[in-house]
């Protein structure tokens, strides 16, 4: 059903999230510190599935690196993701901030540009900011932000990002 009224909303987005390649234990740079994403141009990768806003964030990270990331196999989860890495199937990326399953794998932070981030974005309709069930939200989003901000490198400032209408949101993932 149409809405006919359409309040605008504001959007704001803690500190992004770095995305970290996954390697497993035999992999060449598993050793390294810090690597480029594009030296795993030739990689097999592991991916989410077509049409899930990982496999979008993974398809352009790539892009952004210059190259197409050749999908060999498909997990949506982070279990599945993990083992196949450890096993020597793929490469993956992976946030962070995301608690990995105990399988031997190597997390690499990617340290040339472009280094590609995860962002959460909470948008709100204008004037609910203060509804009892959207600010304790927010307060927790806030919280948890701040207390991730080590992990993320810096200060866990929040940015604003859009003012957007309803009916346009600020896109997939």
């Amino acid at each position: 059903m149409p809405h006919e009224h359409r309040e605008p909303r504001r959007a704001r987005t803690p500190r992004g999230a770095p995305l970290d390649i996954l390697v497993g234990p035999a992999h060449p740079l598993a050793g390294r510190d810090g690597v480029g994403l594009a030296e795993f141009a030739a990689d097999p990768w592991i991916g989410s599935n077509p049409g899930r806003a990982y496999h979008q964030l993974v398809t352009l990270a790539c892009a952004g690196a210059g190259f197409a990331p050749d999908v060999v196999h498909y997990a949506d989860e982070w279990d599945t993701g993990a083992a196949l890495v450890a096993r020597g199937f793929g490469v993956a990326l992976v946030p962070r901030l995301a608690e990995l399953p105990a399988h031997d794998t190597r997390r690499i932070p990617i340290s040339t540009a472009p280094a590609p981030i995860r962002r959460v974005v909470a948008a709100v309709r204008a004037g609910s900011r203060n509804r009892p069930g959207t600010a304790a939200g927010l307060a927790a989003l806030r919280h948890a932000t701040a207390s991730l901000a080590p992990a993320l490198g810096g200060s866990a400032g929040s940015t604003p990002v859009a003012l957007l209408r309803a009916g346009r949101g600020p896109g997939p993932g």
